[in-house]
């Protein structure tokens, strides 16, 4: 898959168009995760509020639109998807 890592607290479009969600690694952990299937944090809303957890957590989800997260707290997470 391919990686982004974000490491601020902020809406991140992590990819335009369609493509799937492997998982993501939160290497600090602190704060929420909320998934979009869009390219703003408006319509489509793939989960809600995801407490983070050190480690890799899988989270295979398809997305049609693009996939933007929503970081809260001082995280740092990298999405893997393809």
């Amino acid at each position: 898959g391919t990686p982004s890592r974000k490491t601020t607290a902020a809406t991140h479009v992590i990819k335009t168009g369609p493509g799937t969600l492997i998982g993501f690694h939160c290497a600090v952990a602190t704060g929420t995760l909320t998934l979009w299937d869009n390219t703003s944090a408006a319509t489509t809303q793939i989960s809600g509020a995801i407490t983070l957890v050190a480690g890799f957590t899988r989270y295979p989800v398809d997305f049609d639109v693009g996939l933007t997260a929503v970081l809260s707290g001082a995280a740092d997470v990298t999405f893997i998807y393809k």
